[in-house]
């Protein structure tokens, strides 16, 4: 139940943390080159497909690393 707990743990804050990355990391990019998106649609493409992409990435790999660590963690207490 403890590994369980970790990856979801480490899914969630994942997902949050490579979302933001990604869109802040984009809005960024875009001010200090000075990207010119007169409709919106570059941002909304990063903000709608390419972010949530990537925080599920994240999301999955952090969730992965987590149960591990606690999985080890678990060993190491009963043996």
């Amino acid at each position: 139940m403890r590994v369980f707990l970790w990856s979801l743990l480490g899914f969630v804050l994942g997902l949050m943390a490579g979302y933001c990355a990604i869109l802040f990391g984009w809005i960024g990019y875009s001010e200090l080159f000075q990207v010119f998106d007169a409709d919106g649609g570059r941002v909304l493409s990063i903000a709608l497909l390419v972010a949530p992409l990537g925080g599920l990435a994240t999301g999955l790999l952090m969730a992965f690393w987590l149960a591990l660590r606690a999985a080890q963690r678990q060993v190491l207490m009963e043996g």
